[in-house]
C-alpha cells in the first residue's frame, strides 16, 4: 500500500511537471521577445546556418531585430532596418525571400550596413517574411559566415520556421492589443469615478468656503483665513485635474505588477536577456512610497544584470506573505565568480534601495544562488511599524 501510494504521489509531480513546461512554452509563445529569440534559434537546428535573427514590425516601414542565435558580437542586436534598406529592409518592402551568396559584394540590395554584416564576418545571408493573413509581421534571417549559394532548399527550411512564427507572433500582437485596450477603459473608469466623487467634493468645498466669506458679521481674520483655504483648495484642485490627465496605465492594485512586467519587457527588449514577472499572490493596493521602492530596486538590480552578471534570464517575482510584500530578482548570470560582489552588494545604487527600504521598515539582501547566478531580495511591511 505504501508502494502504491508513493507511485501515486510520483506519478502526479510528474504530472506537474509537465503542465510546468507546458505552461512555460504557451507563455514563451506569447511573450514578443521570448518568440523572436526562439525563432532565431530554430532558424540555426533547421537550416545548419551560422547565425539567426528574427526582426519584428515597429512602426510602418521599421524592423528591429530583437532575436539572435550564433552571434559573436552585439553589433546586429536591436539594429534598426527601414524599409527598403539592406536585405531585411527589400524583404519587407516585396514581401517575398531574397538571398545573396555575398552579402557585401551583392549589387542587389543597399549597403547601409556593411560594417555590422562584416563585424560577424557574415557572407552569404538570406531573409524570409513573417506574414499572416497577408500582413507582413517581421523578417526572419539565416547567414553563413561563409561566401556560398545558399539555394531552394535553405529558403524552403527558412519558410518553415516563418510559418508559425508569423502564426505565434500574429496571436501575441492581439493579446498585447486587447490588454492594452482592457487597461485604457480601467484607466478611463477610474479617471470618470474620481472626477466624479472627489472633483464634485472639491467644488462643493470650495463653494462653501465662498459662501461664508459673504457673511458680511464675519471677522476680517476669519475672512482673510477663508481666502487662504479657498487659494489652497484652487491649488489642490488644479493638481487633481492634472493627475486625472495623466492617470497611470493602471489600476491601483495592478500598478505594481504592470509595471514590473513593462520594465521586464523593456529590459528583454534592449538586452535580448529573457526577462519576466511573475505574481506569486494577490497583492494589496500599495501606497505611493512602497510602490516607487519596489520599482526603483527592481530597476537597479536589473542595471547591474545588465551591465555585470552576462545572464541568460532574469526572474522578478512578487508575493505578498506574513504581512508584506517580497521582491525578489534572481537572474542566472556569473553570480559572485563575475563582477558583481562590489557593484552588486555593496555598490551606491543598492546601498540607496536599502536604505529607502529600511525607512518603509523592510530589509533587502543580495544573496549567491546554489545554481549561479544572484538573488536580490526584499521585504516591505504592507502597514508601518508602531
Amino acid at each position: 500500500m505504501a508502494r502504491a501510494g508513493t507511485d501515486g504521489i510520483l506519478g502526479q509531480v510528474e504530472a506537474l511537471s509537465r503542465l510546468v513546461e507546458e505552461h512555460g512554452d504557451i507563455t514563451g509563445l506569447l511573450d514578443r521577445a521570448a518568440l523572436l529569440r526562439a525563432t532565431s534559434h530554430r532558424v540555426r537546428s533547421c537550416t545548419g546556418l551560422d547565425l539567426g535573427y528574427a526582426a519584428a514590425l515597429e512602426g510602418a516601414d521599421l524592423l528591429v531585430i530583437r532575436g539572435w542565435a550564433g552571434a559573436s558580437g552585439s553589433a546586429l542586436r536591436n539594429l534598426e532596418v527601414p524599409r527598403g534598406l539592406g536585405l531585411g529592409g527589400k524583404t519587407l518592402a516585396t514581401t517575398r525571400p531574397m538571398w545573396v551568396p555575398d552579402y557585401c559584394a551583392s549589387s542587389r540590395i543597399t549597403h547601409q550596413f556593411d560594417e555590422v554584416i562584416r563585424s560577424e564576418r557574415i557572407g552569404a545571408m538570406v531573409a524570409v517574411p513573417l506574414i499572416r493573413n497577408d500582413e507582413v509581421l517581421g523578417v526572419v534571417y539565416g547567414a553563413s559566415r561563409e561566401e556560398t549559394d545558399l539555394g531552394d532548399a535553405v529558403v524552403a527550411r527558412m519558410e518553415e520556421v516563418a510559418e508559425p512564427a508569423a502564426a505565434s507572433l500574429h496571436l501575441a500582437d492581439r493579446i498585447a492589443s486587447h490588454t492594452r485596450s482592457t487597461l485604457a477603459n480601467e484607466r478611463r473608469r477610474i479617471a470618470i469615478a474620481l472626477h466624479d466623487s472627489v472633483g464634485a467634493l472639491l467644488f462643493g468645498i470650495g463653494a462653501e468656503v465662498r459662501d461664508l466669506q459673504s457673511d458680511a458679521t464675519a471677522a476680517p481674520e476669519l475672512i482673510a483665513k477663508l481666502r487662504g483655504v479657498e487659494a489652497r483648495i484652487a491649488e489642490t484642485a488644479a493638481v487633481f485635474r492634472e493627475s486625472l490627465a495623466v492617470l497611470d496605465d493602471v489600476s491601483p492594485k495592478q500598478a505594481l505588477t504592470a509595471t514590473l512586467r513593462g520594465d521586464c519587457e523593456a529590459f528583454a527588449h534592449r538586452t535580448g536577456v529573457a526577462a519576466r514577472c511573475v505574481a506569486l499572490t494577490d497583492l494589496p493596493e500599495l501606497d505611493a512610497g512602497r510602490n516607487a521602492a519596489l520599482v526603483a530596486i527592481t530597476r537597479e538590480a536589473m542595471v547591474n544584470v545588465e551591465k555585470h552578471a552576462k545572464a541568460s534570464s532574469v526572474v522578478v517575482s512578487v508575493a505578498c506573505f506574513g504581512g508584506g510584500i517580497i521582491l525578489a530578482i534572481a537572474d542566472d548570470g556569473l553570480g559572485w565568480g563575475g563582477e558583481q560582489p562590489a557593484e552588486s552588494s555593496r555598490g551606491m545604487g543598492l546601498n540607496a534601495c536599502r536604505e529607502r527600504v529600511a525607512r518603509l521598515g523592510g530589509t533587502l539582501s543580495v544573496v549567491g544562488n546554489e545554481d549561479g547566478g544572484i538573488t536580490v531580495r526584499a521585504r516591505i511591511p504592507v502597514v508601518d511599524r508602531e
